[in-house]
């Protein structure tokens, strides 16, 4: 074989290596204007588990029973829908724009391995109940989309393929492992309040309540001969511990030991029947409580009379002299019915009860220190006598020293 035909083979079996390896490569299968998981609504109920992984965290969502709960966190349960609008967020995720394939410049759309060094992009991955895959992709930066601000630009690469593309979509993940759950664990309102039963280390204790529960101020029973309350506001403070509760962090109550030497208790009755018993204490500079919520018989307050309504009809229509009775029958109309409106029937208590038990029992719950704090005032931090503020009438420049807030003691372990 000479030097020319020698040339020649070689150059054919080079041109055939070279398509080879073009007909090797996996196809773009993405389109633009096309769903990045075309079929992922026809198995949508099959999935059971919602993996995120990012260089600092790994976790998991996954269905139990009728529930979804985070695996990490003792299985507590997670906010629904959360779970749905992540798994309609990726059936509705529609390609853009192919962007690079070529892997040293993923870090600049975010969508380089999560392993990476410095690595900001989150895997996501949807799995069936025998733990196959049924879609996983990588989520990059994102942006409010240019044509319509109620959607993102996503930058996403799927898993196994070097394609990066453009995305849009209404797709938004959750990062964190508590960023998935439903913080807010209680609403109680003062309006349904009636009482707040306080015991706390050293057997000291108070109880505020009150009758009406259109009345804005708290009483404070047993107050002393010539005593008053000194701040109606902070009687206030303790009946809104329990409304728009917000936790930090969860766990299982099996994680956290309550020394009975060191608790606050504090019982939350509610005039249509709702009764919350908070046990709390303080840990590292941390406040933790568990909570337990039941039915009670309900303590309506009696509808007031005829002559009673009278005269606060008169005493209304003098301080509104000059409108018409027609409107002034309005407003009375209105305001009663707005007092009635936070409270419950048995029904809707025991209902109540029924939805707070999976999200109560059991647990323990880091909660913020400002709803943690109004449960430390002492019955004499809340009270002032009659000489107390004639000696202070007497001294008007006297500093006024605070009174400390009771430290907690330390837990035994």
């Amino acid at each position: 074989m000479n030097a020319k035909n020698l040339s020649m083979l070689t150059f054919l079996t080079l041109v055939i290596a070279i398509v080879a390896l073009w007909l090797s490569q996996p196809p773009m299968v993405l389109e633009e204007n096309k769903p990045v998981f075309p079929k992922l609504m026809e198995t949508i109920n099959e999935v059971t588990a919602i993996n995120v992984t990012t260089k600092n965290d790994n976790f998991t969502v996954e269905r139990n029973g009728e529930l979804w709960v985070l695996k990490e966190k003792f299985n507590y349960p997670v906010a629904v829908d959360k779970v749905r609008s992540t798994l309609l967020g990726l059936t509705d995720l529609t390609t853009v724009e192919a962007k690079t394939a070529t892997p040293s410049l993923y870090s600049k759309l975010g969508v380089e391995e999560v392993t990476a060094e410095d690595s900001k992009s989150t895997l996501l991955s949807l799995k069936n109940k025998d733990g196959k895959t049924v879609a996983s992709i990588i989520l990059g930066n994102f942006q409010p989309a240019k044509n319509d601000t109620t959607l993102n630009e996503i930058y996403v690469r799927k898993v196994g393929e070097p394609q990066a593309w453009l995305t849009q979509g209404f797709l938004r993940i959750e990062r964190m492992p508590m960023d998935w759950v439903e913080k807010r664990i209680l609403d109680l309102e003062s309006k349904r309040l009636r009482q707040v039963s306080i015991t706390q280390p050293g057997d000291n204790s108070l109880v505020i309540f009150k009758e009406q529960p259109e009345e804005t101020n708290y009483q404070l029973k047993d107050l002393p001969a010539g005593a008053h309350v000194k701040a109606p506001y902070e009687l206030g403070q303790i009946a809104n511990v329990l409304s728009a509760l917000n936790i930090n962090e969860v766990t299982a109550e099996t994680e956290v030991k309550f020394a009975e030497d060191s608790i606050y208790r504090a019982v939350f009755t509610s005039f249509d029947g709702l009764e919350v018993t908070m046990t709390a204490m303080e840990k590292e500079g941390k406040y933790y409580a568990k909570f337990a919520a039941t039915v009670v018989a309900a303590v309506m307050p009696p509808a007031k009379s005829d002559t009673a309504a009278v005269q606060e009809s008169k005493a209304k229509a003098g301080k509104e002299e000059g409108k018409e009775s027609e409107n002034k029958d309005a407003k009375d109309k209105k305001d009663k019915e707005e007092d009635k409106t936070g409270l419950k029937t048995a029904a809707e208590v025991k209902t109540e009860v029924e939805l707070l038990k999976p999200k109560l029992s059991g647990w323990v719950f880091e909660i913020p220190k400002y709803k943690m704090e109004p449960l430390l005032k002492k019955f004499s931090d809340l009270i002032s006598t009659d000489e107390d503020d004639q000696k202070e009438s007497l001294n008007p420049n006297q500093s006024k020293t605070p009174s400390p807030l009771l430290e907690f003691g330390t837990p035994k372990t």
